[in-house]
């Protein structure tokens, strides 16, 4: 699986932000939503190649929309990173447990980090 379109779901603007310079340094071409609600929508109409979602979001928290994604025909393959300042075992399981491909701690991130993680499911 190639990755080329990449959703992400965050509600600062900030982030988006630097997410969205990083990625598309990277050659990416990168969808953004500001809410949980926005997210579900996004992915639906355009189908991303992958999502970074956030986990505590209004409107719909990441958990939510992360049930709803991967219980729909359209977006249950797309794959999802969760992206969160949240790090206990429980959430990261359940994010899992849910279907997240990976469950990355926002303080982590950087452009290397994302890339190597892109890569690892590319292959």
């Amino acid at each position: 699986m190639e990755i080329k379109k990449v959703l992400i779901v965050e509600d600062s603007a900030d982030l988006i932000d630097i997410y969205t310079h990083m990625l598309e340094k990277s050659g990416f071409e990168v969808l953004q939503a500001r809410n949980g609600a926005e997210g579900v929508l996004t992915a639906q109409e355009h189908r991303p190649d992958l999502i970074l979602l956030d986990i505590l979001m209004p409107e719909m928290t990441g958990f939510e929309v992360l049930a709803v994604l991967k219980n729909s025909e359209k977006t249950k393959a797309i794959p999802v990173f969760m992206i969160t300042n949240l790090s206990s075992p429980q959430e990261i399981a359940k994010a899992k447990k849910m279907g997240a491909e990976k469950y990355l701690i926002k303080t982590d991130i950087t452009l290397d980090y994302i890339n190597k993680h892109i890569k690892e499911i590319q292959s």
